[in-house]
């Protein structure tokens, strides 16, 4: 397995959520495009064999990041936790960090557990550090981070970068949130920068 993710640098992060960005990481030097890639384990259920025999056979030489996201949180399929729980287990041996959301710990006691046995590290999503917010404010910070991934999203990811945000996510062929770079190209201006 490569290193695991350097959080002391400036990373760049592609999602990996359809067929498109399968075929793309199997045909393309990937670390010239992105730090680390990050597989939606929720949104590729359909092609769970073929990334197992990916990471197996044909791994890239950069950090792989695992996520099966929770419904309310962006997940797709809407996984209950007991197949969140087993996507994390099954493709736990063959990443280097798993992510999972705050609200979710108590669920994936188990994914938990294995992680820390097994070395692998955990980044837990989540957003608001000093208190917990009610519900209205939390919609409300969603509508904004919505209308903020639009037009100001490019700007922001470099703004961020360079302020020492560690972990900038762009994408490889699709886009997955509004206002999101190519990974190559948000790389590169990072690099600039």
């Amino acid at each position: 397995m490569p290193s695991p993710i350097d959080l002391t640098r400036i990373l760049v992060i592609a999602p990996v959520c359809n067929q498109t960005d399968l075929d793309f990481l199997s045909k393309n030097q990937i670390s010239d495009h992105c730090d680390v890639i990050e597989l939606r384990l929720d949104s590729l259920t359909d092609n769970l064999e073929e990334i197992s025999a990916f990471l197996t056979d044909n791994r890239p030489d950069i950090p792989i990041l695992a996520t099966a996201r929770h419904p309310d949180e962006g997940g797709c399929h809407s996984l209950n936790a007991i197949t969140r729980q087993d996507l994390y287990l099954r493709f736990l041996p063959l990443v280097d960090a798993i992510d999972i959301e705050l609200r979710s710990v108590s669920e994936m006691g188990e994914v938990i557990d294995a992680a820390r046995s097994a070395e692998i590290p955990i980044i837990l999503s989540f957003h608001e550090f000093k208190s917990t917010p009610s519900v209205a404010i939390i919609r409300s910070k969603i509508d904004q981070s919505i209308e903020g991934m639009g037009p100001l999203g490019k700007a922001s990811r470099i703004a961020f970068a360079k302020a020492g945000s560690v972990l900038n996510y762009g994408y490889l062929k699709e886009a997955n949130a509004p206002g999101q770079w190519p990974a190559i190209e948000l790389k590169q201006s990072i690099n600039r920068f």
